[in-house]
């Protein structure tokens, strides 16, 4: 009897966890983000590339290379978030972790573009530097949104911006920089 009593207090207790905590307005966030920082990364491609000639070719093919790879990275993010909106609710869990994972992997690749990014140009240095911060803080924004895979794990972060709020910042921080043609519409 006191079997039955715990496996129907777990269960009820399962089922408050589902219908309070786990909400996934997390994957509508991505839905509507993460395109948009694929588009911020395709800017910061066009961005350097247009300082071709100027600044060191060394520099500018490794911070090329860092961003293309974040940009494919996003492309199969993006991937990841439309099969887990079409899953099958046994699919999700599994699901959720490779788009954790996946995000942990923008994350480095878009710090890795920071890292590799020297230029003389304080400038073009500057609109680089802030876009890619605007790109990681808004992935880092939606990972903390995603419920977290171990009962011991806690995340904390600002709420991601609205995709139009997100283009808007950009599209300032491209446009100060001198860059407008590469703003967002």
């Amino acid at each position: 009897m006191k079997t039955a009593a715990k496996a129907a207090t777990s269960l009820v207790l399962a089922l408050a966890l589902v219908v309070s905590g786990c909400s996934t307005a997390w994957i509508d966030t991505a839905i509507a983000d993460v395109p948009v920082v694929l588009q911020i990364v395709t800017s910061i491609i066009g961005i350097v590339q247009t300082a071709n000639g100027s600044e060191d070719p060394n520099v500018l093919n490794t911070v090329n290379a860092a961003a293309a790879q974040a940009k494919a990275d996003l492309q199969t993010l993006q991937q990841l978030v439309n099969d887990y909106k079409a899953a099958a609710a046994a699919d999700k869990p599994n699901l959720v972790g490779k788009i954790d994972a996946a995000l942990g992997v923008v994350q480095a690749d878009l710090s890795g573009v920071l890292t590799a990014f020297h230029v003389k140009n304080q400038n073009l240095q500057l609109t680089i530097a802030s876009s890619v911060a605007l790109a990681l803080a808004t992935v880092a924004s939606i990972q903390a949104l995603i419920p977290a895979q171990a009962a011991n794990t806690v995340r904390h972060a600002a709420k991601p911006p609205k995709p139009a709020q997100l283009k808007a910042e950009f599209n300032t921080v491209v446009s100060k920089g001198g860059y407008a043609q590469f703003a967002l519409k």
